[in-house]
């Protein structure tokens, strides 16, 4: 009987011990894929804002799409192919806020408002929903939609 105790105690220290460190890996990883997705979605941004079409290629997933704030639905071969100068004027800055990543084993979800500015024209804010999978160990736009806020 004492053995049997001790058998079951045993068992319930190591398994109560086992799921915390597994969580604390867990949430070291999505800390490491958080970071690795929020660098991601700066270059791909950056690939948009110049037109970089070879970083555009590099940073998207073969079937790619992208939802503008038209309404109309662009697949990676249209971007690629309509998208050969820079998206913006030289002149315009834009700042990228609120930007929330939630990791999803190998997918990720990234959400934020993105504000442009050009020289004597009113800043122009959009929320965007970027999805990212993890292929062959990097991080890839899947989809993005874009929506137009208004004028600030």
């Amino acid at each position: 009987m004492k053995m049997l105790l001790i058998l079951v105690l045993l068992t319930l220290t190591t398994s109560t011990g086992m799921p915390s460190q597994t969580k604390a890996n867990r949430s070291k990883q999505d800390g490491d894929a958080e970071a690795q997705v929020q660098l991601v979605n700066k270059e791909w941004f950056e690939a948009f804002r110049k037109g970089d079409a070879a970083a555009f290629d590099r940073l998207t997933t073969q079937d790619f799409v992208i939802t503008n704030v038209s309404g109309d639905v662009r697949n990676k071969k249209q971007m690629l192919s309509n998208n050969p100068a820079p998206r913006f004027d030289s002149t315009e800055t834009y700042s990228d806020e609120d930007v929330n990543v939630r990791i999803y084993g190998g997918m990720a979800i990234v959400t934020g408002r993105i504000t442009t500015k050009t020289l004597n024209k009113p800043s122009v804010s959009f929320r965007y929903t970027n999805v990212y999978v993890k292929q062959a160990e990097r991080w890839k736009a899947a989809a993005s939609q874009l929506t137009r806020i208004g004028a600030q």
